[in-house]
């Protein structure tokens, strides 16, 4: 506090000074904690195979290869990222189907992708294929998009269910899960479900086989693959994502 001596200018002087000093230990201090806490860097996909050069053929089986480089989890060419984690989404485009559209489209189901993910629902469920459990594409034939159904499967997500399918697989509880979380998810399978001419595959590698009919023509096919890494003590975990469209011949 200054003195009834002293003269303004040089009260102001020292507290400015001293308000100075008090800042620039504060600005230390957080650059110091920042240094010490780990960010996580998000992570580098690129579809190595097929290249924008490939035109891929809508009668054959079109191989994929998928790399993936993470600061934290390592590298898909040392094998350091479990394959099961790295996803490919395939949608065969109707003439009529704009390419753009349908990757807006799926950005903007990105969150709830990530959470399917997370909960690991494509462990047991595809879209088009039956795995341990049914297919999306099942479940939204067997369902339907009705309220009741939704309302249903959000129950099923959350407690779990066995023996619903005449088989001896048995989903897990996601009690954990909101009632509203859960119903995202449930719509989002009747979503899956419906989508046409759509498939999800796991691995960096392997064969897509598009599902073609004699009678419907496609003018291409939108290749997205992604990764989820597992972040920093597995929180601020982030996406990576590279999309590629071919065109038939």
């Amino acid at each position: 506090r200054c003195s009834r001596d002293w003269s303004s200018d040089v009260c102001s002087s020292d507290l400015f000074f001293s308000l100075r000093i008090q800042i620039t230990v504060i600005l230390i201090s957080l650059m110091a904690v920042a240094a010490v806490v780990p960010v996580n860097q998000p992570p580098r996909v690129k579809i190595l195979q097929p290249s924008l050069s490939t035109l891929a053929s809508a009668e054959t089986p079109l191989p994929y290869r998928i790399e993936v480089n993470d600061p934290e989890d390592g590298s898909t060419q040392y094998e350091e990222i479990t394959a099961s984690e790295v996803f490919l989404t395939v949608k065969l485009l109707p003439p009529n189907v704009s390419p753009e559209n349908f990757i807006n489209r799926d950005h903007q189901r990105e969150p709830v992708f990530r959470n399917m993910i997370i909960e690991s629902c494509f462990n047991c469920h595809s879209i088009q294929q039956k795995l341990s459990g049914p297919s999306f594409r099942e479940i939204a034939e067997k369902y339907g998009t009705v309220p009741q159904s939704i309302r249903y499967l959000t129950r099923k997500i959350q407690s779990g269910s066995k023996g619903v399918w005449s088989d001896s697989q048995q989903m897990p509880a996601h009690r954990h899960l909101s009632t509203q979380q859960a119903e995202t998810l449930a719509r989002q399978v009747i979503v899956y479900g419906t989508e046409k001419n759509l498939e999800i595959y796991k691995g960096w590698e392997g064969v897509v086989n598009l599902p073609v009919s004699p009678h419907t023509r496609f003018a291409g096919v939108v290749l997205k693959a992604s990764y989820l890494d597992h972040g920093v003590q597995g929180q601020d975990r982030k996406m990576g994502n590279h999309t590629l469209r071919l065109s038939f011949p």
